[in-house]
Parts: C-alpha cells; structure tokens; sequence
C-alpha cells in the first residue's frame, strides 16, 4: 500500500474536523432558529456524507487519521483574531462558518489528491452544494434577523386588486431589484381563495429574497407563512395578533404621530402626511428611539414630491405603494436612503 506523507494525513484530518464542526453550527442554525426541516436535514446529510468520505478514505487507503493528529503542536492553537473574536448578527455567522466550511472542504479537495485519486470530485460536489445552502441559509435570515431599520427601510406594497396575477408577479420582482427591502401584499377585494392563491404565488415568485408582509386576513397569512402581517389604526389590536402569530411574524400598523405610546407587541408602525395634496401636506416629524425600542416609525409615502421632503425631514425608513407610485419612486427613494446612510 501506498506511503502516506504523515503531515498530509494530518492535514487531511484537521481539514475534515473543521468542515464538519462548520456544517454543525449553520445546522443547527437551521434547526434551533428557522425550525425548517429541510435546510436541517440538507446540511445534516452533507455533515454525513463529508464523515462518510473520510472514512472510506481512511479504510480504502490505510490511514489512522486520529494517529496522526497533532492539534497540540498547532502553530495556530492560541492565536484568535480579532475578526475571529466578535460576531456582529446572526448572518455574520452564517458566513463565517460557511466560509471556514469551504476553505477546508478546498484544502481535502486538492490535498486528498495525494492521497485517493478521483476523491476531490465528491468533495468538490459537497463544496458546490454547500454554496446552495449558504444561499438559502443566509436568505432566510436576512429577511428573519436583518438590523431593524434595514428591514423597513424601502417598504413597497403591491396593490394586488388592481394588479392580475402575472403584474403582481413582474411587480414584485421588479421593485426588489429597484432597491425594495419588503414587500406588502394587499387584496381587500378578492375572497379568501384569492387572496391566498395571490399571496402563494408572490411568495414563491420572491423566493425569500425579501420579507413579504400581508395586510389583512392574518390567520390565512401565518398557515400559508408569509413572514408579517399589518393590521389597521388600532393599535391595541396589536396584543391579539401577536398572541395568535407568535413571535417569529412581524406586525405593523398604521398610527398617529407619539402623542400616545406604543404597543411592544408591533414590530413597526407606518404614519402618512396630513391634509394638501401631497405637494402642500403636512409630514410628521421623525423620531428615533433606541437601538432596542420597538416599533420602527415608517413614513408613508403619498406621492412623488413627498419622497424628497421625507427624507430633508429626516426620515429613514419609507412605505411607497405600488403602482399608485411608479417604479421611478421605488428607485429615487432608494437612491434618497443610500445617500443618507452612507452621509454621500
């Protein structure tokens, strides 16, 4: 049988362990945090395949991989960077782990060629299916734990009683790619059949690339999994909803400028001008709590002109509706909060 480098089998060994603890923690990610048994078993069934490899490597070419670990004279052991050393959000471990994943399954591909030839072609498939994962990994969380203001940022509603299936459908890919940070769905005509038939399809057309938010018909919007909900001016409706949603669903309302306070239980709150014609209309002025106070204030956004006063007056986060603004509104309201974010 064939000599082995022992420092490659070490290699080898270190690569493998690093892959496998990586897919554990975007695993479990999936498990404890999104409850979605298909991205757990997706990544379960990788973690195994990769173990699988090894081992067969192991028999078919004579290798101790445990004989030959030294982690106790790695040069590396003690050292942990200061990137190493913090995480910012839930997706900065996603892609820190996914990263680690793919440097290592990289290494056992080209190394493992020493080693058993025409092993690196089911590495390198187990390294391709994990970009997919990573993928819909990051997706989904962006749109469940995205920063606060980020996720209301660009609010655009489509108004599904005046859209038909396939506008709604080019609508909604159309404003995403405008700059939209979630989207609402809204069809107070249609009957429940309808509506749920226009909300499957918006869903499946966004493919988890923004939050879709549903106005109205809460029970039908959580069995069918849209990621919110948006209730009317009452606020202390608010209490109800989250009792039947759960916490996981996001929840707005419109309200009135802060002469009251606000329900915990609401996620965001969306005021609108008063009074003119949308030239000459009164805008409540922004406020800003802290980093944890809920809701976010979002500003309604009535027409064209009212885009560049909202954002002279401050405001961060806006709600267009679709198509009574046109996608030229979508684009120029983008543009107005990256420039306010980035002080250009």
């Amino acid at each position: 049988m064939k000599q082995i480098n022992p420092d490659i089998v070490r290699l080898l060994d270190a690569n493998a362990n690093r892959a496998v603890e990586g897919i554990r923690v975007l695993e479990e990610s999936a498990r404890m945090l999104l409850d979605d048994d298909v991205l757990t078993t997706s990544l379960k069934s990788m973690r195994h395949d990769l173990v699988t490899l090894m081992n067969k490597m192991s028999v078919d070419c004579g290798i101790d991989f445990l004989a030959a670990r030294g982690s106790d004279r790695d040069v590396l052991r003690q050292g942990e960077t200061a990137t190493e050393a913090t995480r910012e959000t839930v997706v900065s471990v996603l892609r820190a782990n996914a990263g680690r994943v793919k440097e290592a399954l990289r290494a056992i591909e080209e190394y493992g060629k020493l080693v058993m030839p025409g092993v690196s072609v089911n590495v390198k498939d187990i390294r391709f299916r994990l970009y997919d994962m990573e993928k819909s990994l990051v997706m989904r969380f962006q749109r469940r734990f995205p920063s606060r203001e980020q996720l209301y940022r660009l609010f655009v509603v489509l108004d599904a009683a005046v859209l038909d299936a396939a506008e709604l459908i080019a609508s909604a890919l159309k404003v995403s790619e405008k700059g939209a940070t979630a989207i609402g769905y809204r069809n107070d005509t249609a009957d429940d059949s309808a509506w749920c038939e226009g909300l499957e399809k918006l869903m499946i057309a966004i493919d988890a690339r923004v939050p879709v938010i549903a106005f109205g018909r809460p029970g039908l919007a959580k069995a069918l999994g849209a990621d919110g909900f948006h209730t009317g001016k009452n606020e202390r409706e608010c209490t109800v909803y989250r009792n039947l949603l759960g916490e996981k669903m996001l929840i707005g309302y419109y309200g009135v400028m802060p002469e009251n306070d606000f329900p915990g239980s609401a996620d965001f709150i969306t005021f609108q001008s008063t009074g003119g014609d949308g030239n000459e209309c009164t805008l409540p002025e922004p406020f800003h709590d802290n980093e944890t106070a809920l809701p976010i204030p979002v500003m309604g956004i009535l027409s064209s002109r009212e885009i560049e006063r909202a954002g002279e007056s401050g405001w961060r986060c806006f709600m267009l509706e679709y198509p009574r603004c046109p996608l030229e509104d979508v684009r120029r309201a983008a543009a107005i909060l990256d420039t306010a974010q980035t002080g250009a």
